[in-house]
């Protein structure tokens, strides 16, 4: 007799095995059997025909099925090979680019050095063939590039010296990871732009710990700079720079395309936006500490920095959405996790403020 949840109905022996195997018509592999005790027959062990040996696991599976579980192990095994090659491939990079804004400024550093009157940092475009080089002021004025934010890679070395109370703070100009510690996901972001509202480039949150789209510089805002290597003060307002687009942390009235809050992106070019790239750092004490969770309130809307664990599909599938909240909770605490964290001395004290 065969029982499901509405009838009762007389099966045959044929029909219980088929519907004992997932995979061929609705029934799942999922089957409760009373069997006669005094049929011994029916719970013996099966053997092979040639061998004699007792089958099991995979051997007892009809020849179709066992051959669909085998290539779908196969394709599994190459997906796991193939991951395992990108997270290589991923990890050697971000090594690479270590190793060679370490040379970089190495050379920067013995160029310092030996001037005698150190010069602010700033990044020239050639001039042409035919004119004097210039000096753009308004060049001057933005944000470094990429390429200038490699170079503080080796202040991070020589950071390391010092006086331990000052390793306990973020401070201006230091490149971090920030840790949602609620969903115990990076603030990301990358050259994918949103499919709607304002269509700029998107910013998310991702598990991955070595991924280089998660860094971001910790800058003063507009109107109010801050020396590099000073410490960030509980309520002080700051920019936070994506360090490979150089584009900053910014949120309008847009709605968040999954939980339909307040949408974030990243905003402007060379470090440069306008007054809704600046947020205030909410901490208790009077400085942010590198591990303390602190809040990020938005100066332009009042919104908070969060995330609810809502995920993308593709291009970006399984990143998490970032958008702004109007109240404190729980999904809003931000903590600093790997990162570049400059701290105050002689030379750098000469150098430009960012």
């Amino acid at each position: 007799m065969k029982y499901n949840d509405i009838s009762v109905t007389k099966s045959s022996w044929e029909e219980l095995v088929r519907d004992s195997f997932g995979g061929y018509r609705n029934a799942s592999a999922y089957c409760l059997m009373y069997i006669n005790d005094k049929k011994p027959f029916l719970i013996e062990e099966e053997f092979d025909k040639e061998t004699g040996q007792i089958l099991s696991g995979m051997d007892k599976l009809p020849p179709d099925l066992k051959r669909y579980v085998t290539e779908d192990n196969e394709l599994f095994d190459k997906e796991i090979e193939e991951w395992d090659a990108m997270q290589a491939r991923k990890a050697q990079q971000e090594k690479l680019d270590l190793a060679s804004a370490a040379a970089a400024a190495t050379a920067a550093s013995s160029t310092s050095t030996s001037s005698s009157s150190p010069q602010p940092m700033s990044i020239e475009s050639s001039p042409p063939d035919n004119a004097a080089p210039q000096q753009d002021p308004e060049r001057t004025r933005r944000g470094p590039s990429p390429e200038l934010l490699l170079l503080l890679l080796l202040l991070l070395r020589s950071s390391c010296e010092g006086r331990e109370s000052e390793l306990n703070f973020v401070t201006c100009g230091s490149l971090v990871k920030l840790l949602n510690t609620r969903h115990n996901v990076r603030l990301h972001s990358h050259d994918v732009k949103y499919g709607s509202g304002s269509g700029q480039q998107s910013v998310t949150g991702v598990e991955s710990a070595d991924d280089a789209n998660s860094y971001w510089q910790i800058r003063g805002n507009p109107n109010r700079q801050c020396q590099r290597g000073s410490a960030v003060k509980c309520g002080q307002t700051i920019r936070i720079t994506h360090m490979k687009t150089g584009r900053n942390l910014h949120t309008h009235h847009f709605s968040s395309p999954l939980s339909h809050n307040q949408e974030v992106s990243a905003f402007g070019e060379h470090g440069e936006g306008d007054d809704l790239d600046v947020w205030a750092v909410q901490c208790d004490g009077d400085y942010w500490e590198r591990d303390e969770a602190v809040r990020f309130k938005h100066q332009g809307t009042d919104v908070f920095l969060s995330i609810t664990g809502e995920q993308y599909g593709n291009p970006i599938r399984g990143q998490r959405e970032v958008h702004g909240m109007r109240s404190p909770n729980q999904h809003n605490w931000w903590r600093t996790m790997e990162g570049v964290f400059i701290q105050p001395s002689q030379e750098l004290l000469h150098h430009d403020e960012l």
